[in-house]
């Protein structure tokens, strides 16, 4: 026995094709690849920027004298359009020393919500310029923490060369974990 084939009926066929054409025009560009050159540096900026600000604390890494880093939790400005970070500190604090030492340092930001983290990797400077620590002062930088403001209020400057992190979009590379990074002028 013998099977007809049925004839093609184009006429049904070109609408639905169309409409599958239409849909997966929609959808590739989101899935095709990801962003490059500078869109792509400006996009992993800006998720960057939405993991800082989910983030109340950040992290200040120093090197000791012994070469050993140093860890801890500031209440770190947020970063400016440059992502220049500013931190404000006690003058006496081993931070002031160690910077004053080697003035590579690294402020960290993690955001459980999100479960991204930020890395942004620069050079600290110490600015002590009544000015500008009396137009950087914040309300939580209160009489309680700087008893003897100006005296004991130290403002660091971080200007970054490099930021990284594990990003909401960047989730890293997957054989070896690096992370998505973008260098500074």
């Amino acid at each position: 026995m013998v099977k007809h084939r049925r004839e093609f009926n184009h006429d049904r066929f070109n609408p639905l094709l169309g409409l599958l054409i239409g849909c997966l025009s929609l959808s590739l560009p989101a899935i095709a690849s990801e962003p490059s050159g500078a869109s792509k540096s400006e996009t992993v900026l800006k998720s960057a920027r939405q993991v800082v600000e989910d983030t109340a604390f950040a992290t200040l890494i120093t090197i000791d004298q012994a070469g050993q880093p140093k860890a801890r939790t500031v209440d770190a400005f947020a970063p400016d359009a440059d992502w220049v970070v500013w931190i404000a500190t006690r003058a006496s604090s081993r931070k002031v020393a160690e910077i004053t030492q080697t003035p590579q340092v690294t402020v960290h930001y993690y955001s459980d919500g999100l479960k991204s983290y930020v890395s942004l990797m620069g050079a600290a400077s110490l600015v002590s310029d009544l000015a500008t620590k009396r137009s950087m002062r914040r309300l939580q930088d209160s009489k309680k923490l700087y008893p003897n403001f100006p005296d004991d209020y130290q403002l660091i400057r971080i200007q970054p060369t490099r930021l990284e992190g594990v990003l909401p979009g960047f989730r890293g590379h997957p054989s070896t974990w690096e992370p998505i990074g973008v260098n500074f002028p």
